[in-house]
């Protein structure tokens, strides 16, 4: 089991962060791709959260600004964990609102010297600093001179070989980095006291964030996975970490008894540009959209979705638009749950309700003025975040998707795989049916 070198965080209203320093791989490498195509690591996140250049991403918290199709979160006592899908880390980056009660699972996925520097940490409020951020002198006797001594001795213990931890920046570990790769004095080595619960926490977050973010694709051949199985695995490893979670990730849901079988690729009649509408076809296109605007198994997650085209007939402009919809997905959903599209145009935005047709949804809307769509995007009233143009968007699902189609190929071969990334049994059972798309 791969350790992390960690940061204790102060991120301000009496929040502390657990926080790795850099990435690291999960055994059996579960994230990312490498050249080969295999699971592996890949890509980075900038400084705002956002994918970067090739390479390793960091880990994400919940705090962050933007929560991105990558991210798994995972509810605990005391706080969130998060990983980042694609960067193959084992080890999570934390946010803890209540340090006592998290202190019950702490030792357990971080180790002894992590827990201990929690602690110690204190934040701003509970530290016996000055208005100026200073510690006044006090006393050798007095609590607060007591306190000091015991936070010192505890950087000590921390701390890598025979040097102190350092405090810098509202930062326990914080030291730099030297030249060789090693780990300075102040850093922390995070080693799990329970690498089975550490590897459990992993399946689970994991289980949970392919239940929403599996891109499901007709189009780009990527098979749905069974959500029956996917409940029932996500039951176990709920009871697995049970002194770990909390929330609404420690309640577990009953699965039914039986397991739907998919549909068939060939079921789906793509919708997309089918038929010829009478009058002059004036423009044309096609492109993917955005997957935290609706819940899972709506549409197709394909950057190839979603297509339209904007005809002229009888002095009236009109704009039809086809969504691909998700494999497995169910037929008939009531008008709430049905996607829209948002058609933006010279003229103005237009939006049209979509209703299901031949394994698409379809809808037509009427363009006060005669141009061409320049965009067109589907939402859910009412779910997810609001409309975002995010130029580095479609990288990041085609990495996701690159990822999900790298886990069918690892859980098509044969093996018996007992690492935190082994195959879930939904992704076993639609790599099984991987040949029908």
């Amino acid at each position: 089991m791969s350790n992390s070198v960690m940061e204790i965080r102060d991120f301000g209203d009496g929040l502390r962060g657990i926080v790795p320093r850099g990435s690291q791989e999960v055994p059996g490498a579960p994230g990312g791709l490498d050249a080969e195509g295999t699971p592996g690591t890949q890509s980075t996140r900038s400084e705002q959260g956002r994918p970067g250049p090739a390479g390793r991403r960091d880990a994400p918290v919940v705090l962050d600004a933007v929560a991105d199709p990558d991210v798994m979160v995972l509810e605990v006592a005391g706080g969130y964990l998060t990983w980042n899908v694609l960067a193959g880390q084992l080890i999570p980056a934390a946010v803890i609102d209540d340090p006592e009660l998290a202190q019950e699972w702490v030792w357990a996925l971080y180790g002894e010297r992590v827990a201990l520097a929690l602690d110690a940490h204190r934040t701003p409020s509970e530290s016996p600093a000055g208005a100026d951020g200073v510690v006044d002198e006090m006393p050798a006797g007095s609590s607060a001179g007591a306190a000091g001594e015991a936070d010192a001795e505890v950087a000590r213990a921390v701390g890598a070989g025979d040097g102190a931890g350092e405090v810098a920046d509202g930062v326990i570990g914080s030291g730099p980095v030297d030249g060789a790769g090693g780990v300075s004095a102040g850093e922390l080595w995070a080693e799990p006291g329970s690498p089975a619960l550490a590897a459990s926490a992993w399946r689970l977050a994991y289980a949970h964030w392919a239940s929403r973010w599996w891109p499901a694709s007709t189009l780009d051949s990527i098979a749905p996975l069974d959500s029956v199985l996917l409940d029932r695995e996500i039951a176990a490893l709920t009871e697995e970490c049970e002194s770990l979670v909390d929330g609404a990730d420690a309640v577990v849901a009953e699965a039914p008894a039986s397991v739907e079988t998919f549909p068939r690729a060939s079921d789906y009649a793509l919708a997309a540009g089918e038929g010829d509408r009478g009058g002059m076809v004036l423009a044309r296109g096609a492109g993917g959209w955005d997957w935290r605007r609706c819940p899972p198994g709506l549409v197709d997650a394909s950057e190839r979705a979603v297509s339209w085209q904007v005809v002229r007939d009888a002095g009236v402009t009109t704009v039809a638009v086809s969504a691909v919809a998700a494999p497995g997905g169910p037929a008939d959903l009531p008008a709430y749950l049905r996607p829209w599209a948002r058609i933006h145009t010279a003229g103005g935005v237009v939006d049209a309700e979509l209703r299901s047709v031949g394994g698409a949804w379809v809808g037509e809307a009427f363009l006060p003025t005669v141009g061409r769509a320049g965009r067109v995007d589907l939402y859910l009233p009412g779910f997810g975040v609001a409309e975002d143009t995010d130029p580095a968007a479609p990288e990041l699902r085609r990495e996701i998707r690159e990822f999900a189609s790298a886990r069918l190929r690892y859980a098509a071969e044969p093996a018996d795989d007992r690492s935190p990334s082994a195959p879930l049994l939904a992704e076993i059972a639609a790599a099984a049916e991987d040949s029908d798309f």
